[in-house]
């Protein structure tokens, strides 16, 4: 049986992939996914993972205000009638933007870092990985596998939505 990472070993592989330290999909980093993976480790993997992100995008939430408040001109904290403050809706508007702008841009320049040089990235090829795991599109991984690297992309996706 395949050994599987924990979620911040992952992480720190796909940093090392990231900065160009190690190569880009790998077989030989593969990590078992679905039916070979133990659910309580996946549970737990997906729930740091989820407050990991929770805790990111509430920076860049912050930062976005900054951001809104400082170069947009939008306003601050306000009173309502009551004393409690809110953010007026324009400004929750640019927030919520900017915190999707962040992390679809980071995505995005995750996967293409790490598939750039994959045949099947672009402008072609998909069905060579398609990871569903019955049929393993690609001969060195086993059934039910996929790299280290992609499977910290797909953690890290899966606790965005989550």
């Amino acid at each position: 049986m395949l050994a599987s990472l924990q979620v911040w070993e992952l992480a720190a592989h796909a940093a090392m992939v990231f900065v160009g330290a190690r190569p880009a999909l790998d077989p030989a980093t593969a990590q078992p996914v679905g039916p070979k993976e133990d659910l309580n480790k996946f549970l737990l993997d997906t729930v740091v993972a989820t407050a990991a992100m929770m805790v990111g995008l509430l920076l860049v939430r912050s930062l976005g205000v900054a951001i809104a408040v400082h170069l947009g001109g939008f306003r601050p904290l306000r009173k309502d009638v009551l004393g409690r403050s809110y953010l007026p809706k324009k400004t929750k508007s640019f927030r919520d933007a900017f915190v999707e702008l962040f992390y679809y841009t980071c995505s995005l320049s995750a996967i293409t870092k790490v598939a750039w040089d994959a045949d099947w990235f672009w402008p072609g090829g998909w069905q060579r990985v398609m990871f569903d795991g019955r049929v393993q599109q690609i001969p060195e991984l086993q059934p039910y596998t996929i790299p280290a690297d992609f499977k910290f992309l797909y953690v890290m996706e899966t606790s965005y939505y989550l």
